[in-house]
C-alpha cells in the first residue's frame, strides 16, 4: 500500500510539473526585452503587448532600427504578431522598414517568450 501510494505521488509531481503553463490575455500583457550580440553585431529586441490585442515589435541590428506594430492573438503557448500594413513608400525604403510582417512566438512562461533563437524577458 505505501508503495502505491508512493508510485502514485511521484506520478502526480510528474504530471504536474509536465503541464504547459496556460496564460491569459491578460496575463502576457507587458514589455519584454532582449539586448545581445551575434555573430559580431549587437542587437536589440523590444515587444509592447497590450491586453487589447495591439503590439509594437522593435528591433535594432548593424544600424537599422525597425518596428512594426498590429495586431496578435494567442493560440495554447504561441503567440501570433500579424503586422499593420505600411502605407508610407519612404519608410517601405528605409532601415525602420520590417519586410517579414508577421511573427511567430513561443510562451516559455509568463514573463519569456521566444522569438526563433531569441528570448524575451519581461522588463515591465
Amino acid at each position: 500500500m505505501k508503495i502505491n501510494l508512493i508510485i502514485l505521488t511521484s506520478v502526480f509531481c510528474i504530471a504536474v510539473s509536465c503541464s504547459v503553463l496556460k496564460t491569459e490575455r491578460n496575463d502576457i500583457a507587458g514589455t519584454f526585452y532582449k539586448k545581445g550580440s551575434k555573430n559580431k553585431f549587437n542587437y536589440e529586441y523590444g515587444l509592447k503587448i497590450s491586453s487589447d490585442g495591439s503590439f509594437l515589435l522593435s528591433y535594432k541590428v548593424h544600424g537599422a532600427n525597425a518596428q512594426c506594430d498590429g495586431i496578435w492573438k494567442q493560440s495554447n503557448d504561441t503567440l501570433f504578431l500579424n503586422c499593420n500594413e505600411e502605407k508610407d513608400i519612404a519608410l517601405m525604403l528605409s532601415s525602420g522598414y520590417m519586410n517579414k510582417r508577421e511573427y511567430v512566438l513561443k510562451i516559455i512562461n509568463r514573463d519569456k517568450l521566444r522569438l526563433d533563437d531569441i528570448v524575451l524577458k519581461r522588463i515591465e
